[in-house]
């Protein structure tokens, strides 16, 4: 199963492999930005430039839920693995936790320097990571912070940005964080120690970042319309895709690490084969 969401206001449920269109989910009042769905796939949560987050049955394709307080468009939503904690950011510079059960409010962060851009919880839920940015001054650097994901305290800034950030995800094992730079840049820290451990241009903006499950290869999806693959161990790109005419907005890796998926502002979503390991 793929889950898309558009600026035709419509999230969309397809079936993988073969592509077919299982279901439309309606209901958003402006595009839809950004998605996240439940370990296993029952719930997914997506938030829009209407200003909310709707959480949704998928089975049913019926929304279950509302979400209402950012007072700006939601860039950037993330599920705790416990399924029970929603994260959100807004270009209303705040970060939002959300009990997922009651549907209500249980922290909003203090207002942010720039627009909150990404957000994404650690693979052990403890931790939060925020990317920061300007879409009008892009050239502005950019925040990554780490926060204790219960209390939202503040733990760490991760220097090193020239430019809004775009991304921040976290390696499936939680030890390395890699940001995603308007600048172009790759940057992959040491999370426990908190140290910039690469610092690599990769040749045009890095819009996504999708981690594949071995933790030692990236997706990347880029401006103006490039998907890469970019290799820990090589320090570099190891594939090219080039097809979106627009911005590659987001990049998913299957399960298996065959193909990974891309879908940009060009209204196309498409499927890539993945040479094998390394």
């Amino acid at each position: 199963m793929l889950v898309t969401g558009g600026t035709d206001r419509l999230v969309q449920v397809w079936e993988m492999p073969g592509g077919a269109l299982l279901r439309t989910l309606g209901g958003h009042g402006a595009g839809v930005t950004c998605g996240a769905l439940s370990p296993d796939g029952k719930v997914l949560v997506s938030g829009s430039w209407d200003r909310t987050i709707r959480i949704w049955d998928v089975a049913s394709a019926k929304t279950i839920g509302i979400l209402k307080g950012h007072t700006d468009a939601v860039n950037a939503v993330a599920l705790s693995p416990d399924g029970k904690t929603i994260a959100s950011g807004g270009a209303d510079r705040v970060f939002r936790l959300w009990d997922v059960a009651a549907r209500e409010l249980k922290f909003a962060s203090p207002e942010q320097e720039l627009n909150v851009t990404s957000v994404q919880y650690s693979p052990d839920g403890t931790l939060l990571v925020t990317g920061t940015g300007d879409w009008k001054e892009w050239k502005k650097p950019g925040e990554v912070k780490l926060w204790n994901s219960a209390t939202g305290e503040e733990l760490a800034s991760l220097p090193g940005h020239t430019a809004q950030v775009n991304v921040a995800e976290f390696s499936p094992d939680g030890k390395l964080l890699a940001t995603g730079c308007a600048d172009t840049h790759l940057r992959i820290y040491d999370v426990a120690a908190r140290r910039l451990l690469t610092d690599s241009t990769t040749g045009q903006g890095v819009r996504r970042i999708a981690w594949f499950p071995d933790g030692q290869r990236l997706a990347l999806g880029q401006h103006p319309g490039r998907v890469g693959i970019w290799s820990l161990k090589a320090a570099g790109m190891k594939a090219v895709y080039a097809g979106h005419e627009k911005v590659v907005y987001a990049v998913a890796v299957t399960p298996d690490s065959t193909a990974i998926i891309s879908a940009a502002t060009d209204g196309a979503v498409m499927v890539w084969t993945v040479p094998g390991k390394e």
